[in-house]
């Protein structure tokens, strides 16, 4: 078994859903929505195809900071309806990504965002709950769309190539170029180890390394682009966004699919409100 660090389970979810977590998220994510919008983007001076990639966080962030500070809105919310409506922004918002598909990172974008709340989002129920089919099923669509995000081409080329041609950009982002082609064969090679260690072993696989599997590639699919942007400074900004709204969707899609296959192995069904 290939070691990996000891990482807090991310997203936190050591109980079933609850109301109080659901409205938590709605306070927290909800501010920082709306606070990313009023950051300055680098690069390219502001355009209508930059309003179309931010519209969605901007709707959420304001739908969530009414619903948590006008008094009594999501407190008297069925808590069923409330949990449709926190994890629906989520799952809305990424797949909002196709949208705004083109992005640096492969694993960001469109079917990359998708592969990797699927995939974490069956790590950790596995890791919650010991092996099933169903959650062995869930980590191969979430590779199967990641491996997508590598050969269908979106917002530009291929993204397997774009890898390695990026690095020929001017300086001074050639460095940034640089590490973000080594980032993106890391991650390639985090892939490879889910397979290797998760998908592959099905019932051998241990429920801890599962654990730190989908959670350092949901770590890392944050983490390396904020990187990337401090090495190349004048972006930094423009991954700032996306990490923040990249993680809260991701966060948000996860924790849904997570309370929903609860559910359902308890025979409750958190889409219904009768």
């Amino acid at each position: 078994m290939f070691p990996l660090p000891e990482l807090p389970l991310v997203p936190k979810l050591q109980r079933f859903f609850e109301p109080e977590q659901a409205r938590t998220f709605m306070m927290v994510f909800g501010i920082a929505l709306l606070a990313q919008w009023f950051i300055p983007w680098s690069g390219p001076a502001w355009s209508w195809d930059m309003f179309g990639a931010t519209l969605w966080p901007l709707i959420a962030g304001i739908g969530f900071v009414v619903l948590t500070f006008v008094p009594g809105l999501a407190q008297n919310l069925p808590p069923n309806l409330l949990f449709v409506i926190v994890a629906g922004v989520g799952a809305v918002g990424t797949f909002w990504s196709f949208a705004t598909a083109g992005g640096p990172f492969f694993w960001g974008w469109g079917f990359g965002t998708i592969g990797v709340a699927t995939t974490c989002a069956g790590c950790f129920l596995w890791a919650r709950n010991g092996y099933q089919q169903l959650y062995w099923t869930l980590v191969l669509s979430g590779l199967i769309a990641l491996v997508l995000g590598l050969l269908i081409p979106m917002g530009g080329g291929l993204p397997l190539v774009r890898i390695f041609t990026s690095i020929g950009d001017p300086f001074p982002h050639i460095v940034a170029r640089i590490f973000g082609t080594i980032f993106a064969l890391g991650y390639i090679f985090l892939i490879v180890l889910v397979v290797m260690n998760v998908f592959l072993k099905k019932e051998e696989a241990d429920q801890e390394q599962v654990a730190r599997h989908g959670t350092l590639m949901f770590v890392a699919a944050l983490a390396l682009p904020l990187v990337y942007g401090l090495i190349g400074f004048t972006i930094f900004a423009t991954m700032l966004h996306f990490v923040l709204v990249g993680g809260i969707f991701m966060w948000l899609l996860i924790w849904g699919m997570v309370c929903v296959f609860e559910a359902k192995a308890r025979g409750e069904n958190l889409f219904s409100f009768g």
